[in-house]
């Protein structure tokens, strides 16, 4: 099977999506991993709840 990608352009709106969501739930990026998803079109990063009992999500 060929593996799509999506342009580098496009990796970073889905990026910058994935800041403002995290922004909208009061959570923080944890790390620099970044896990793509099928053909480059879905985006999953690990948070940090940022609310007062501070857990991992």
């Amino acid at each position: 099977m060929q593996r799509l990608r999506l342009p580098a352009d496009a990796q970073d709106r889905l990026l910058g999506q994935a800041w403002y969501g995290a922004a909208l739930l009061g959570v923080v990026f944890d790390g620099a991993e970044r896990v793509w998803g099928w053909q480059g079109s879905a985006l999953s990063v690990p948070v940090l709840d940022t609310s007062s009992t501070g857990t991992e999500l």
